[in-house]
Formats: C-alpha cells, sequence, structure tokens
C-alpha cells in the first residue's frame, strides 16, 4: 500500500472552450426553445504523472486525485424548453462526452452520454422560491489505463435530482440540490450515495 495517506493539490484542472447558439426561440408567452451546443475540453493543469494501477502506483509519487485528465475531449449537447399553460415549464436536455486524445500517462476517459428531463414551477412554492425536478439517464462507458480497462469504471444510472431555487435578485439565486439513485448497475466496487449541494449562482447580464 501506498504510505500517502493525505493529498492537497492547489492549481488547475482542464480549461473547457465551448460555443452554445439558440436556433428556435419564442419569446412572449407559450413556445418553445431549443439549443445546440458543442466544446472541447483541453489539458492545460495538473493531470496523473503515472498509471494509478500500473506496478508503480504504490511509489512514494503516487497521486490519489489529479485536478485534470491530461487529455482532449469533446462534449456535444442539445435542449429543448417547452412553456404553456402546465404549471411546469418542461425541458429535456442530451450531452455526449468523448475522449479525442489519451494522456502523457496513458489514461483515456470513458465516454459519457447523458439524457435528462426537466420540470421548472413556473410559480414559486413560497415567495422566490422555485421547485425544480430532473430525471437522469446517463451511460459510464469504462476508463483506459495504456488500453486496459480500468476497475470501477463505467456504469448506468437513472437518478432522480431535486433542487429549490430561491431567487436572491435578478442577478443571483441560492440553489440546494439533492439527487437520489433511482437505479444504477456499476462495475467494480463504486460507492452509491445520496448526493446534497448548495451553490450560489450570479450572472452580470
Amino acid at each position: 500500500m501506498s504510505n500517502l495517506q493525505d493529498q492537497f493539490d492547489p492549481g488547475y484542472g482542464d480549461l473547457t472552450l465551448g460555443l452554445r447558439r439558440i436556433v428556435l426561440n419564442e419569446n412572449f408567452g407559450p413556445g418553445q426553445r431549443l439549443f445546440i451546443d458543442g466544446a472541447v475540453t483541453l489539458p492545460t493543469g495538473k493531470d496523473y504523472s503515472i498509471n494509478p494501477f500500473g506496478n508503480t502506483a504504490d511509489s512514494i509519487d503516487h497521486t490519489h486525485f489529479a485536478l485534470g485528465t491530461g487529455q482532449v475531449s469533446y462534449t456535444l449537447g442539445a435542449e429543448w424548453w417547452v412553456r404553456s399553460e402546465f404549471p411546469f415549464i418542461m425541458g429535456i436536455s442530451s450531452k455526449f462526452k468523448s475522449p479525442l486524445t489519451e494522456s502523457n500517462a496513458g489514461f483515456s476517459p470513458g465516454t459519457v452520454a447523458g439524457l435528462t428531463f426537466h420540470a421548472i414551477k413556473q410559480s414559486p412554492l413560497i415567495k422566490s422560491i422555485f421547485p425544480y425536478l430532473k430525471i437522469q439517464f446517463r451511460r459510464e462507458w469504462p476508463d483506459k489505463w495504456a488500453g486496459e480497462i480500468a476497475p470501477n469504471s463505467g456504469a448506468i444510472f437513472i437518478d432522480m435530482v431535486g433542487q429549490l431555487i430561491y431567487e436572491v435578485n435578478e442577478h443571483s439565486s441560492l440553489v440546494f440540490t439533492i439527487g437520489y439513485p433511482l437505479w444504477q448497475v456499476l462495475e467494480g466496487s463504486q460507492l452509491s450515495s445520496i448526493n446534497y449541494a448548495l451553490s450560489y449562482r450570479f450572472k452580470s447580464f
């Protein structure tokens, strides 16, 4: 076993550059919006210097995590939203992410494909607090190191995500999120858990 029990790694990870275009926009009242987007992720930060599953994985140089993947990936996505007299704004989004290269250490992350159904309440539950529900379907193909499939990678998920969005003002909001796995197939000994998050969002325009 490695004698490196703790790790603190400040710095920066990968850089993602993307474009997003609205191809259908009905602005006022009931209507639809359709977005398409694409992005490229570039290795600009720290990544694994060695294969953590290789023969030297238990050396003093072994790291438990890395801020970046050290390789180039691309992402494609689309979103379709419908506003009607129904109490919820309904939407569906898709995302596909796949590697273009492997890192210098031989890492290639698995392709990820996802489909999400959205429902956002049009009127607040309580003053300035809006409920947001999502059901996510996600398929993750196994990661590879030097062409070999990495243990504990690859899975199929169906998750339910609930959010409460508190609009502080027109530029900022607080978001409480809880995610619960409805069904999943995990490779190896991956952990299954309920996820909680509290985030702050700010937009300047």
